[in-house]
């Protein structure tokens, strides 16, 4: 007995073949967990903004494996059903391309965090369930009902009826006080109806599975972004301070916060020096040691970066005044010291420009920048 009414409660999972939008998947679940279809189906859009190949995959595998309510298999079943044979092959075949794709690895099933595609796709689809629910409601459920709005029909007059005889109704919350009489009907106190109990059980019921389904989505949501600020360097303020080249990193990373590449200790050798920093969200400065060039060819452009090389041209335009003019009173030196200076001073301007060393190649930091919401400065010092 309790057995049949459990079996009666909760049928055996078969896909739906009256209430499908694909292979009646969703609407089997629905049954089965005695809620109603729309909860199921906006779960699913709503893991497929996370985990969309394992959920075609999981789809795929659920309607190859279930029957329909019918007996009808998935493909090639019976009765015939071209439209489900169809679909049914598309997620088979859609399913091996995304297992092949991912290379049968489960971590590549699912996405490390949200995209911009992936939670617009979810809103189209919560959207287009909501409307298409929205037109169901609103259509008659059955033939000679009256849609929402409308006015119910003026019911015909009844005759009255005849009286009926008297009669004593107890409510049999205790032993009567009395004697009953013959024409007394003794009945228990009224309790809920069967359906509103049922009704209040479903309702619980679909509460509990929507609150799960909830607080899942967002674990998976917290978890994906845990993943991928992980994997960009986590989250905080910090400073990277490098004392020799060697302790220089081939990349920077950091989930969010403010990141500091501080380079005005390093001796920079001449030529060029490659920094590379991504910052999910926050801000980055680089410091540079004075005359020291920038040049910035990543996707985020630094700020300061003319300000900063016009202070490294002023700075080697200084140093080269200064140079030549500790070379020019040498000379001037050499020339008056030595009988007939004019052709002495000649011979030693000639000597200084063959003594002269080649002109060196400055110093420059090429900055790769890669700010996902923020902004990227460079500074030096003095300028």
């Amino acid at each position: 007995m309790n057995s049949d009414a459990s079996a009666a409660a909760h049928p055996p999972l078969r896909r739906a073949a009256d209430d499908h939008l694909l292979l009646g998947v969703c609407a089997g679940i629905a049954r089965t967990l005695d809620v109603r279809p729309l909860f199921v189906r906006v779960a699913a859009i709503l893991l497929s903004a996370i985990a969309f190949p394992l959920l075609v995959i999981a789809y795929a595998a659920i309607a190859l494996i279930v029957p329909r309510d019918d007996g009808r298999a998935l493909l090639g079943g019976e009765p015939r059903d071209g439209r489900e044979q169809l679909l049914g092959w598309s997620a088979v075949v859609f399913a091996g391309v995304l297992l092949l794709a991912a290379g049968f690895d489960p971590e590549q099933l699912v996405w490390p965090a949200l995209s911009g595609a992936g939670l617009l796709l979810a809103a189209g689809g919560v959207i287009a369930l909501a409307v298409r629910e929205g037109r169901r409601t609103a259509a008659p459920a059955v033939p000679g009902a009256r849609a929402p709005g409308t006015p119910p029909a003026a019911a015909p007059p009844r005759e009255p009826a005849p009286p009926a005889p008297a009669t004593t109704v107890v409510l049999a919350s205790g032993p009567p006080a009395t004697p009953i009489q013959d024409d007394t009907i003794v009945i228990d106190p009224p309790g809920p109806p069967a359906d509103a109990t049922v009704q209040r059980r479903r309702r619980g019921r679909t509460w509990l599975i929507a609150t799960g389904v909830t607080l899942l989505v967002l674990a998976a949501i917290v978890a994906a972004g845990a993943v991928a600020l992980g994997a960009i360097g986590g989250i905080g303020d910090t400073t990277k301070r490098p004392a020799t080249i060697a302790d220089l990193d081939s990349e920077y990373r950091l989930g969010v916060g403010a990141m500091d590449i501080d380079l005005r200790e390093l001796k920079l050798p001449r030529g060029t020096t490659d920094v590379r920093a991504t910052v999910g969200a926050g801000n980055l400065t680089v410091f540079v040691p004075p005359g020291v060039h920038v040049e910035s060819i990543g996707p985020t452009e630094l700020t300061g970066v003319d300000r900063v090389n016009r202070a490294a041209r002023v700075l080697e335009l200084r140093e080269r005044r200064a140079l030549r003019a500790a070379r020019g009173g040498a000379t001037a030196g050499r020339g008056r010291a030595t009988p007939g200076g004019r052709a002495a001073r000649g011979r030693g301007a000639e000597r200084t420009r063959a003594a002269a060393p080649p002109a060196r190649e400055p110093r420059t930091v090429s900055i790769d920048a890669d700010i996902g919401l923020g902004s990227a400065s460079v500074i030096t010092t003095g300028g």
